[in-house]
Formats: C-alpha cells, sequence, structure tokens
C-alpha cells in the first residue's frame, strides 16, 4: 500500500514523467510509443485524459486492497476481543 501511495504521489507532480518511465519499465521494446501521423487516437485523447484514468485505476486499486484487507481482517477472527 505504501508504494501505491508513493506512486500516487509521484503521479501527481509530474504525471508526464511518471507515465513515460513506467512505459520504458513495462514494455521490452518501443511498441508502446505511437505516432500521432499513424495513430491518430493520440490526438483525440488529451493527456488530461491518461491522467484522469490513472487516478481511477490507482483508486479502483486501493480500494480492492483495503477490501481484501478488510476481508481477511474479519475473516482470520483479528477483530475477536480478548480478555
Amino acid at each position: 500500500m505504501s508504494i501505491l501511495a508513493v506512486i500516487l504521489t509521484m503521479m501527481l507532480v509530474n504525471f508526464p514523467s511518471l507515465f513515460i518511465t513506467s512505459h520504458y519499465w513495462l514494455f521490452a521494446k518501443m511498441d508502446w510509443v505511437l505516432n500521432p501521423r499513424v495513430d491518430p487516437i493520440i490526438l483525440l485523447m488529451p493527456l488530461s485524459f491518461f491522467t484522469k484514468l490513472f487516478i481511477v485505476w490507482v483508486s479502483l486499486v486501493f480500494f480492492f486492497l483495503a477490501v481484501l484487507w478488510g476481508y481477511l481482517h474479519f475473516a482470520t477472527g483479528l477483530t475477536k476481543f480478548r480478555l
């Protein structure tokens, strides 16, 4: 969770730089690089679209991790009071 919090903070500070760096790490070749002259979809979606999409994705990841943590926490009986 703390790694995701750091990534989210970095994304809020400088999204374009983080976007490019993460794609260099995730893809072995330069297949992710799209040419606007060949791939018009890039011209249709501004950078703010990708920023908002990333925020939604990170929010969903945090939500599902919280739900998983809550389920595991309550399912294992860690919430029982011990006297």
